[in-house]
């Protein structure tokens, strides 16, 4: 991520579901919505990002103020409407595949099916209309050594 933004990339995004990135663990609902909203976005938006809703995200701290300036989401959802915010600005993005390992022990998850649809819906729609379309998103990617 650092080597990104070294190249001039002003937000970079961890991905779970593209360029060798992977998703191990938690509930296969949550899998299912996750890769379902990620790619709908992806195809009907034209938006760059494989994995939007990914809470890894790296950018300059002096774009924090405004990447969350509107933001009314809480939990999860406030790094998907991050990534659409920088991609709404047209800021240069860039990906780098992760290994997520969802809750395989300890706690319960708080994950709620409804909150969690709604939660996202609303920006969801927003990014769907807004987003400009593109055959050929610019999404700059950057596979660490040994993945």
């Amino acid at each position: 991520m650092m080597a990104l933004m070294d190249e001039g990339v002003a937000f970079v995004s961890a991905t779970r579901y593209a360029h060798g990135g992977r998703r191990l663990g938690g509930s296969m609902i949550g899998q299912v919505l996750s890769r379902t909203a990620n790619g709908l976005l992806r195809i009907a938006s034209g938006t760059g990002l494989s994995d939007s809703t990914t809470g890894i995200k790296m950018f300059r701290r002096s774009d924090f103020g405004w990447l969350t300036k509107d933001i009314k989401s809480v939990g999860w959802a406030v790094a998907f409407e991050m990534a659409i915010n920088a991609q709404l600005a047209g800021l240069q993005m860039g990906e780098v595949p992760i290994i997520s390992i969802d809750r395989l022990f300890g706690g319960k998850s708080s994950f709620q099916l409804i909150p969690w649809v709604i939660g996202y819906f609303g920006y969801f729609a927003t990014a769907m209309a807004k987003l400009p379309r593109s055959t050929r998103p610019a999404v700059k990617v950057r596979i660490p050594a040994g993945m």
